[in-house]
């Protein structure tokens, strides 16, 4: 199960090609043997947090710890969230402290990132690691890990019993495999828009955006919400735009309003993989963070 995401040289301006940053538990601890500071004795420990919303008042919904190491010759951070574990290395403090998988970490305009304590250390990185991972705190959950909901025919009136439509992207990426318009091209790549709430005034945290494609014989919708990943597939267009997970969408002031569209050049299951590879195909829980997941929408659309 793919839950890790290492980079072992945060300083490079630019991700290897050569490095794939999603892996395994197990083939971390296989690279951390080839990477000697990770057999040096931990000099420090650091306990940092910092604020992911700025606009809400309750620090309990919005703040995140995490924690970094100093060896002889380096830096490292390491942190858990709904996208898995994240493991950076760095000769610079400043970039494990600043930085989370090469974005500047989202710390909101009243709160820093504050260190709260720290510590001497008192073994390696590589022990650290296989204590973690035999504690299981290194690894999700499957269940956590279900973050697709996947409804291959929302024509049906009813949910197919023997289906099951919470699964994991992986899953998803079999089930694929196996259905032929996923290996034809998508035709036509549509962008939607519809409202969420009446009470805030922000339509930052009012709107929902969502991705329709059109392949030779079906429409599909994609879309990314607090409750994970939602793709739907039907023959008719008004199925996957009108519907989300078999119910009519929350559309209270505004209708749902296609805002722009274009040609496509790929297939479905090329653009599950590029999503997964990239870390896209994940959830990520933050209260109240409708503007995060417009931006799911904005990944898939700027392909096209």
């Amino acid at each position: 199960m793919v839950d890790v995401y290492f980079d072992p040289d945060l300083d490079s301006p630019v991700p290897s090609p050569k490095h794939d940053y999603n892996i395994t538990n197990t083939k971390l601890r296989q690279l951390l043997l080839e990477v000697v500071d990770a057999s040096e004795s931990i000099n420090e420990v650091r306990y940092y947090s910092h604020s992911l919303n700025s606009w809400l008042l309750s620090k309990c919904f919005t703040s995140h710890a995490f924690i970094v190491l100093k060896t002889d010759n380096c830096w490292w951070s390491m942190e858990k969230d709904q996208r898995g574990i994240t493991v950076q290395r760095s000769k610079y403090l400043e970039n494990v402290r600043d930085k989370y998988r090469r974005y500047d970490r989202m710390a909101g305009t009243t709160n820093r990132i504050e260190m709260l304590k720290k510590a001497s250390g008192n073994f390696t990185v590589n022990d650290l690691v296989l204590y973690l991972t035999r504690k299981g705190h290194i690894g999700i959950p499957a269940i956590r890990m279900r973050d697709v909901y996947f409804d291959p025919d929302v024509d049906s009136p009813v949910p197919s019993p023997k289906h099951d439509y919470n699964i994991t992207n992986y899953k998803l990426q079999q089930l694929l495999l196996e259905m032929v318009d996923a290996s034809e091209s998508i035709n036509e790549v549509r962008y939607y828009s519809h409202s969420r709430h009446r009470l805030l005034l922000s339509k930052c945290f009012t709107s929902h955006a969502f991705i329709i494609l059109k392949t030779d014989n079906c429409w599909w919708s994609m879309e990314k919400d607090q409750r994970g990943i939602t793709v739907q597939r039907s023959k008719y267009l008004e199925n996957v735009r009108d519907k989300y997970r078999r119910y009519d969408r929350f559309a209270e002031l505004d209708e749902i309003k296609m805002l722009k569209q274009a040609r496509g050049n790929f297939t479905v299951n090329e653009l599950v993989l590029y999503l997964t590879r990239k870390g896209h195909m994940f959830r990520r829980n933050y209260f109240f963070a409708n503007c995060y997941y417009n931006k799911f929408a904005d990944v898939i659309f700027n392909l096209f």
